[in-house]
């Protein structure tokens, strides 16, 4: 019986076995570009990497407000030590980069020149959250 179970297992393929993903299983999408990070949070991707500095252009609106329209972000934001830069974000609660945040993580990314205004829950990366890692 050992034999056969040795025979198997080495019959799969290396890549099978070795192979690695995040938390989610999800491969993260690539972000370079203020416009490809406001279409990586619309088509609601669980898993963020920047690969670039990003100059903000528009004001922001917050990533994961709570609601059923807009539910609070709960994958992983790897900045790769790059800087988000002119981040404005006006809303009434919640006013933030990532508005709520559960789970997942929040890595290596940096702020310059951030301007929040709000009523409840501001900061400029989480307004709030619960079960969140963070690392700069």
């Amino acid at each position: 019986m050992l034999l056969v179970l040795v025979m198997v297992i080495g019959m799969i393929p290396f890549s099978a076995l070795s192979a690695s993903a995040d938390a989610t299983g999800d491969t993260p999408t690539e972000v370079a570009t203020f416009a490809e990070l406001v279409a990586a949070v619309n088509e609601d991707k669980t898993n963020i990497k920047l690969t670039a500095d990003i100059e903000m252009t528009q004001p922001w609106t917050p990533i994961g407000l709570g609601g059923q329209n807009d539910p609070t972000f709960m994958g992983t934001f790897d900045g790769q030590g790059y800087t988000i830069s002119n981040l404005t974000v006006e809303a009434a609660e919640y006013p933030a980069f990532f508005g709520r945040k559960y789970c997942g993580d929040v890595l290596n990314v940096k702020f310059d020149k951030a301007t929040v205004t709000g009523n409840h829950y501001g900061a400029v990366i989480v307004g709030w959250t619960d079960d969140t890692n963070y690392t700069w």
